[in-house]
């Protein structure tokens, strides 16, 4: 796919965002944000802490309401299609605690296909042992979802979310708190979700990652400030306008002061 091929067009886009607002008690976090995404790329979501990153995943989880704006999967509102978006938070935001097993949490990706939840058949168990040996988890399956490494809590969520088989996956931080294995076992699937035409978006503070790794980087700061490919996304201009003073220009590259991330 050539650079020109990747620049988001309407016409071809499976995800559209058009003038939308969102946020939380009173407050906007993401205002006046449009663009379009194409189907089966991988997309690097970037910004600065506090940015709107999580707030446009949640508002594409349907986890929390838009304020104004329209958002369109495969040319049709929002919410129509009920199970073709999946969505892996932040490790923080999970109870690990909560008393299930791997098999239980990898299963909760089926509910959506079921008209009754809990009512599980034949063909949702082999989905999910299928995500579950996918990530390397089987051996694990019967282990509560408090005693893996952080690693692998990570890779039970992301085969959850591929027992849904979405259309699109969106991965909020999924490298923080993970080893080198775990960060090459991710791009390995993300690697097959692209040849499947699956659409991924993934949050993430390394700039060096978004650069090599995506398609497409979609640089945020509560508006959209760029969209396209790396090459044209990541310059000094647009790195600065959307971290301000975090931005430390070191002459041949340009990079982001650590202390400030998430």
């Amino acid at each position: 796919m050539t650079d020109k091929e990747l620049i988001p067009q309407p016409q071809n886009a499976w995800l559209e965002l058009e003038h939308v607002d969102a946020g939380y008690n009173g407050s906007l976090a993401l205002e006046d944000l449009s663009f379009h995404i194409p189907q089966g790329v991988r997309v690097a979501l970037v910004g600065p802490n506090g940015a709107g990153k999580s707030t446009l995943f949640k508002v594409l989880a349907r986890l929390i309401p838009l304020r104004k704006g329209e958002i369109r999967i495969h040319g049709l509102p929002l919410g129509h299609h009920c199970d073709c978006l999946a969505y892996v938070p932040q490790k923080e935001e999970v109870d690990w605690q909560f008393p299930v097993t791997v098999k239980d949490v990898i299963l909760m990706g089926r509910y959506g296909k079921n008209k009754w939840v809990g009512r599980m058949n034949k063909q949702d168990n082999d989905v999910a042992m299928r995500s579950m040996s996918q990530m390397g988890m089987s051996e694990l399956a019967d282990s509560p979802i408090a005693d893996l490494s952080g690693g692998q809590q990570q890779r039970v969520f992301l085969a959850r979310a591929l027992t849904q088989e979405p259309h699109i996956l969106l991965m909020d931080e999924p490298f923080n708190g993970v080893d080198m294995t775990s960060q090459e076992k991710l791009f390995d699937i993300l690697d097959d979700l692209r040849n499947k035409c699956v659409t991924t978006i993934v949050a993430t503070h390394d700039l060096n990652l978004a650069m090599k790794k995506f398609d497409l980087v979609i640089l945020l700061n509560h508006r959209l400030i760029a969209i396209g490919p790396p090459s044209e996304v990541m310059r000094r201009e647009t790195i600065r306008q959307a971290y301000g003073s975090q931005a430390l220009d070191l002459g041949e590259m340009i990079v982001v002061d650590e202390c400030c991330k998430e």
